[in-house]
């Protein structure tokens, strides 16, 4: 049974803090989804400070 069905609340209802706290109980299932995005953040912030054609970003 997940939080949402739990405490009766629906997703567009959930307050920031509450989606927080459910990420907060669900870390270990949102692990490797998180630690995807923070690569991808990295690479693509690494291939925009590297990249000849993005120079412009950050002039």
């Amino acid at each position: 049974m997940d939080l949402q069905t739990r405490h009766g609340k629906q997703g567009p209802n959930m307050s920031p803090i509450q989606y927080i706290v459910a990420a907060y109980r669900l870390r270990n299932k949102l692990a490797p989804q998180l630690f995807t995005l923070l690569a991808l953040g990295a690479i693509l912030t690494y291939h925009a400070m590297t990249s000849p054609q993005l120079s412009w970003l950050l002039d």
